[in-house]
């Protein structure tokens, strides 16, 4: 016999909502990578050379080994997110410090580590692409973060709401 687990859900709806939508998009984006390389140069290559074909310069070799790249960076992106959709759906929702944790931190990390990375390789473009596709999801963690770490009374107003 199977036995049915009924959820509680600690964090409202909306803002898992948000952040689903938002692994959702980027899930996208990233099967894209893995699936349309070429047509994805299409955003890229005027977001970082103003171009929308690729210069002379790089031949089919150096194009071949991007389209690679994409697809590597696609399929990582999307184990991470299986993984994310996963702790949102389940930890995340009932409430559970460490899920809160997990997902706030891999997302900072990726944020963080991605724009230094662009930005000291000169890719400004890519800085701004992550910033507004983060957005939603750092909106949600901030709308949240109370479910997980709520308000602690400080023991001297404990005291004084104990002996009234």
């Amino acid at each position: 016999m199977r036995e049915t687990i009924f959820m509680t859900d600690q964090v409202p709806a909306l803002w898992r909502h948000v952040l689903n939508a938002t692994i959702g998009a980027t899930a996208l984006f990233a099967a894209g990578l893995v699936l349309l390389p070429s047509t994805m140069q299409l955003l890229f290559l005027p977001m970082f050379y103003g171009v929308t074909v690729p210069p002379p310069e790089l031949g089919p070799e150096a194009m071949r080994y991007a389209h690679f790249a994409f697809a590597m960076t696609g399929c990582i992106m999307l184990a991470w997110l299986m993984a994310l959709a996963m702790v949102v759906n389940g930890p995340f929702r009932r409430g559970e410090p460490w899920a809160f944790v997990l997902v706030a931190g891999t997302i900072a990390l990726w944020y963080v580590i991605d724009n230094i990375c662009s930005w000291s390789m000169g890719y400004e473009a890519n800085v701004a692409f992550n910033t507004a596709a983060v957005f939603p999801a750092a909106l949600a963690l901030a709308r949240t973060w109370r479910c997980f770490f709520p308000r602690r009374a400080a023991p001297a107003a404990a005291a004084l709401h104990e002996s009234a």
